[in-house]
C-alpha cells in the first residue's frame, strides 16, 4: 500500500476495516463458504437473467460441497438482486467516503445453500 495517500490509508483503517470484521458474523467462519469477489453485467445485458444464472450455478456448486456463498454488495440494487437470488443480509452499514463523495451502502450477505443458520 505505499502508493496509497495517507488520507486514503485514514480511511481504509477507520472506516472499511471495521466492516470487513463483520466477515466473523458469517456462520462457520469467513473461510467456510464460497465468497463471490465481483458479478457484474454490462447494461445492455441487465435484466436479462444472466446474473441469476450465474448465481443459480454457483449455488449448485455450493450445495454439492456443502458450503455457503458469501459477498460483499455496496449498492442497494445490487442487494436486491442478490436477496432475489437466495442471499439474505446478515450485517449492513453505511460507509463515510468523505468530502463531496458522500456515503454508501455495504451490505455482507450470505446463501447457505441448504446448510444450519447456525455457526458451526
Amino acid at each position: 500500500m505505499s502508493n496509497v495517500s495517507p488520507a486514503a490509508k485514514r480511511w481504509l483503517e477507520t472506516e472499511l476495516e471495521p466492516h470487513r470484521q463483520s466477515k466473523s458474523h458469517l456462520p462457520g467462519g469467513a473461510t467456510a463458504s464460497y465468497y463471490l469477489n465481483a458479478l457484474g453485467t454490462h447494461p445492455s445485458f441487465q435484466n436479462n437473467g444472466l446474473a441469476s444464472a450465474l448465481l443459480g450455478k454457483l449455488e449448485e456448486l455450493a450445495r454439492r460441497d456443502r458450503t455457503r456463498i458469501a459477498l460483499v454488495a455496496h449498492s442497494d440494487r445490487a442487494a436486491k438482486v442478490y436477496q432475489k437470488n437466495g442471499l439474505r443480509i446478515i450485517y449492513h452499514a453505511v460507509l463515510q467516503f468523505g468530502g463531496d463523495l458522500g456515503e454508501g451502502p455495504y451490505y455482507l450477505m450470505v446463501n447457505d445453500c441448504g446448510l444450519s443458520t447456525e455457526a458451526t
